[in-house]
This record gives structure tokens, sequence and C-alpha cells, in this order.
């Protein structure tokens, strides 16, 4: 009508007699493909498009595990170190690729903070800037988790920051906590 879609998704036996009202803005009727067709007689310019690509699930428990193993094919215990605890943030967190490359180092609170949490086994409230969405939000974290990161942070990253340290007397400390082996900068 008035040459916009109206009235153009018909559900067989569920809305044969209703007029459908579309809860989103019409396309023009002539901005129609036959791509966006159904073979259920569902047809819409507002129905979205087939996915071209195939949606990858999260990863289960073995397929973790398969993860875990091969990160021990990597060339030195400072990656090995460094993936492994990145595995743990992921599956342990739930944390994405985003926000696990933008951790900073001034957010993994003290030893006595953690100790605090594991005396009370409560998980401690990390709150992230740098999502997906680019939304502020809070994970929960386990003691456990925090300990291990601190002390990758004052262990291997350590040894890490002061190998390019030495190297090059231009070289500044990224506050991310994940670092390139090859580099010494954020993981990109």
């Amino acid at each position: 009508k008035n040459g916009h879609v109206k009235n153009i998704v018909k559900i067989p036996d569920f809305n044969d007699e209703n007029d459908f009202v579309p809860q989103l803005t019409s396309t023009l009727a002539k901005n129609i493909k036959s791509s966006r067709r159904s073979s259920y007689s569902i047809v819409s310019a507002i129905r979205p498009k087939n996915i071209s690509y195939n949606l990858q699930a999260t990863p289960n428990d073995k397929e973790v595990t398969k993860i875990y193993l091969a990160v021990d094919s990597c060339n030195t215990l400072r990656s090995i170190d460094r993936n492994y605890l990145l595995i743990d943030w992921y599956s342990q967190v739930g944390l994405r690729r985003v926000e696990f490359k933008s951790l900073v180092v001034n957010q993994i609170p003290s030893w006595e903070i953690i100790y605090e949490h594991h005396k009370s086994s409560t998980a401690y409230q990390l709150k992230l800037t740098h999502t997906k969405g680019g939304k502020m939000r809070f994970v929960g974290v386990i003691p456990e988790l925090l300990e291990k990161t601190r002390e990758y942070i004052e262990g291997t990253r350590a040894e890490l920051v002061a190998q390019f340290k030495m190297k090059s007397s231009l070289y500044k400390e990224p506050s991310e906590i994940f670092l390139s082996e090859k580099t010494g900068h954020s993981l990109t």
C-alpha cells in the first residue's frame, strides 16, 4: 500500500485470516529480493537473510581440554603460562577476546584483597570497561584465578618486561596484562 510492504508475511494455518502488522519499518516493495523467500510460504522484506557462514558453538569441556593440550605445543614456557591463563579467563569467567586483551594490571586486586575473598569464599567483582558491546559490565572472578593472574603479573610477565627493557631504553611497559613474547606489547 502506498509503495510499502503490507500483509506480506503469511504463516500457513497460523495467520490465514489475520492481517499481518509489521513490527519494524516496512521496506519499499520494489526492494524485495527473491533470495529472501522461504519454502514455508513466509515472504518478507524484514525477514533476516540466511547466514552464509557457520556459527561456532561455545566450546564444551572436551573441546576446552583439547585447547589446553594444543597450548602445550607452544615454543616457550612463558607463552604456555600466558595461554593457559587466557584459557582460564575464558572458561571460568567467560571473557571475550576484546575483554581479556584489554585487561590491565591495575584491575587485578592486591594479594590482601584476594586473600579476603579466598577466606570468605566469595568471587571478586571485576569491572570490565572495554567490552564487545562497548558497555561496562561486572564479572565474578574466583580467588584462585586472581592468584594465578597475580603470579603471572609478578613472575612471567615481569621477566618479559625486564627482557625488553634491557633490549631497548625506549621500551615502555604496557598497562595490559597479556603481552606478546615477540614484541613485548599487548596482544592484538
